[in-house]
Parts: C-alpha cells; sequence; structure tokens
C-alpha cells in the first residue's frame, strides 16, 4: 500500500543506525566512568574519616597519659619533700644518719629551685633529683643528660616523662610545685632530647603549693619553734592543682 511502513527495515537502515549504537555506547561508558568516579570517592573519603578518628584517638591517649604523668611528678615531689636523703637517682641514702636533714630536698629547696626527672623506658622508670648538699641543686638540663646517657641517648616510645619543680616562695615558707608531664617522652619534660623525640604528642602541666607544718620537723618530731624551711621541713598541700594543656 502506497505510504505504509515496510514490515521490516532493509540492511541499508541497519548501517544507517550505527552512529546512534555508539552514541548508546559512549553514553554507558561515561555513566560506568562516573560510577567508579563517585565509588572512589566514598572510599577516600571514609579512609580520611578512619585517619582522623584515629589521630583524635591517639591524641586523647596521649593527653591522659601525660596529664597522669605531670600528677605522678606532684605526687613524687610532694613525697621527697617529705622523705630523709636521696641520692642523685632519687633513692633513699641512708649515710646521714646524723638527723641534720642533709641531703633531703627540703634542705635542697631552700638554696635554689630544685628538680626531679623521671622517664618510663625498657619497662621501668629512671628518674634524677638535684641533690647536692650544700650547693646549688643542678639544674634540670643537667639531670636530663644523666638520664639520656643511661637510656643510650633517649627513651624507648612510645614512653611518658615527667620534670617536677619545687621552689621556695620568698619571704613565705610555702614551696612552689610545677609538674610537666609529656607523652611520648620528650622536650620540655626532658631538655636535649633527641630531634626525633623532642616533639611530644600531648604537654600537661600542673601545678601545687606545699606549706612548711609548724611545730612539726622531720621525721615526724614535734617541736615548739614555728615552721621554718629547712633541713628538717615536712610539708602539707595548702592548693589543688589544675589542668593546663
Amino acid at each position: 500500500m502506497p505510504g505504509a511502513a515496510p514490515a521490516f527495515f532493509p540492511l541499508g537502515c541497519s548501517r544507517a543506525c550505527r552512529p546512534c549504537q555508539r552514541s548508546r555506547g559512549l553514553a554507558t561508558l561515561a555513566i560506568v566512568l562516573a560510577l567508579m568516579l563517585l565509588a572512589a570517592g566514598i572510599t577516600a573519603s571514609s579512609q580520611q574519616a578512619m585517619r582522623a578518628e584515629g589521630a583524635g584517638v591517639s591524641s586523647f591517649v596521649h593527653g591522659v597519659r601525660a596529664f597522669e604523668a605531670a600528677q605522678a611528678g606532684l605526687d613524687f615531689a610532694f613525697a621527697v619533700l617529705n622523705a630523709g636523703a636521696l641520692d642523685a637517682r632519687c633513692q633513699p641514702d641512708p649515710s646521714p644518719s646524723d638527723g641534720s636533714g642533709a641531703g633531703r630536698w627540703a634542705a635542697q629547696v631552700s638554696l635554689g629551685p630544685v628538680h626531679a626527672l623521671c622517664v618510663h623506658g625498657s619497662g621501668r622508670w629512671h628518674c634524677r633529683c638535684s641533690v647536692t648538699a650544700g650547693e646549688t641543686p643542678a639544674p634540670p638540663e643537667k639531670l636530663a643528660s644523666a638520664l639520656l646517657a643511661e637510656l643510650g641517648g633517649g627513651p624507648d616510645r612510645p614512653a611518658v616523662s615527667f620534670l617536677v619543680r619545687a621552689q621556695l616562695e620568698p619571704g613565705t615558707t610555702q614551696v612552689s610545685l610545677q609538674a610537666l608531664g609529656c607523652s611520648p617522652a620528650g622536650a620540655p619534660c626532658l631538655p636535649g632530647a633527641a630531634a626525633g623525640s623532642s616533639s611530644p604528642g600531648s604537654l600537661a602541666r600542673l601545678t601545687q603549693k606545699l606549706e612548711a607544718v609548724p611545730g612539726v620537723v622531720w621525721p615526724g618530731e614535734f617541736v615548739e619553734s614555728g615552721a621554718v624551711v629547712g633541713p628538717t621541713s615536712l610539708f602539707a598541700r595548702v592548693s589543688g592543682s589544675w589542668r593546663d594543656f
């Protein structure tokens, strides 16, 4: 019938439709590539989120460890100020047994700021205290140098360290404590540490004040005189500590 569409497509028509088939193939390829790019973007975003979460957890852990190290420094300083004579490794020194209090931190603090430096490495604590009878107490750099030599150049990371400073407040019977806690161990808790370990993940700073107990002297005897900071002084806490990152 004139004007009616043929019941079949001639061969020439199939050749004419090949550009349409190519267009459909290119469109499919573009969709596949877009889906692949989307999947890659989602994967990269997930990995970045996981890395950020891991860094946040690590920062939190180091922060807690640094705070606990600083608190340990305050407790350590309070204990050694009320203890007997110490050696350079902060261990009890029984040699000064005349009751004069020689070698005690209380005797040192009246001469100048005293420091205690401790690092946890190789499964145990390594400490140095500035105790030099009759001389100006050793600075923290000297303590750190001795510790680094003992540890073979630096602590095993991840280690923690604390540096505590005790100083007599001028014109008072109060001793001010300042403790730094570092995790991992490094500067400023460990002055002179190697460059590779000198930047701590977290730093905590705590302070506290002690007061010489009036009428009581080391090793716990009662006297009628008032409190005087000297070789036989005993101390009590008079203020709290606070967290300062």
